[in-house]
């Protein structure tokens, strides 16, 4: 945990609630629901995969689940795609909510100044300068058109002639 886990009674499982972006039907989050699954028999979690699991397509409206659950004995998973997400990640840590992080977002969680209990994902940020490390080393000219066009003279340094 970060910052230190919190205790609760042992004989009461923790209730996990996930609050996501994204189609039900993607498969990347079907991938990560059976594994919750998983993780909840594993570990004595309280999980529905069906009533605890709400996907959203709007910032709006995960935002404002995410507002609106106040209730301090479940704990939220969230992904935050948006500062309008990770305020209201924020504002429920703050009302003593735990929150956890998931797949994305820790730079605008971060930045919002949210108080997660743990986040299991890549930093956004991080993942970004690395992406353009590699595009630069690898000769691309212009990687924000969307195009891998190669920088013909970063292309031939130390390569020799292409053909």
């Amino acid at each position: 945990c970060l910052g230190g886990c919190p205790t609760r009674d042992t004989f009461s499982p923790l209730r996990v609630r996930f609050v996501t972006h994204g189609a039900q039907a993607d498969s990347f989050w079907q991938a990560m629901r059976a594994n919750a699954v998983g993780a909840a028999s594993t570990f004595g979690a309280d999980f529905d995969p069906v009533a605890d699991w709400v996907w959203y397509e709007s910032d709006a409206a995960q935002a404002a689940t995410i507002r609106a659950h106040t209730d301090t004995s479940v704990a939220l998973v969230v992904s935050a795609q948006s500062e309008e997400v990770a305020t209201a990640v924020r504002d429920a840590a703050e009302a003593g909510v735990r929150v956890l992080g998931i797949n994305s977002g820790l730079t605008l969680l971060r930045s919002a100044g949210a108080a997660l209990s743990a986040y299991i994902g890549t930093d956004d940020r991080l993942r970004g300068v690395k992406a353009a490390e590699r595009m630069l080393a690898a000769g691309v000219s212009n990687p924000v058109s969307g195009r891998a066009s190669l920088n013909p003279v970063v292309a031939m340094v130390g390569e020799g002639p292409r053909g």
